[in-house]
């Protein structure tokens, strides 16, 4: 009789920040155009937090920020802040500061 048995994991826990993760996924969605999907479905149903979502992807005349506003900042700072951990990983890495 052969019984099969499962391999040892050997996979390794990534160090990654998976909350900056989601987060650069959740604005790419946006700028790649899901902020246009949800402003084409204003006054399309018949829910009104989907008219006031809308609204929020609309580049009003100067009346202050809205949600819209904030998406390229947001991926600004996303990029900053993974700047930070992807050159202290080269460091624990050794990876030469040498330029090509």
């Amino acid at each position: 009789m052969i019984t099969a048995t499962a391999p040892p994991s050997t996979t390794a826990r990534s160090t990654r920040l998976e909350s900056l993760d989601a987060l650069r996924g959740f604005d790419m969605l946006f700028i790649s155009g899901a902020g246009t999907f949800i402003s084409l479905l204003h006054g399309r149903t018949a829910y009104p937090w989907v008219d006031a979502l809308a609204d929020q992807f609309e580049h009003p005349d100067w009346h202050g920020f809205t949600f819209y506003d904030f998406i390229f900042p947001l991926f600004l700072f996303m990029a900053g802040v993974s700047l930070a951990y992807s050159l202290a990983q080269g460091r624990a890495l050794q990876v030469p500061c040498t330029a090509k």
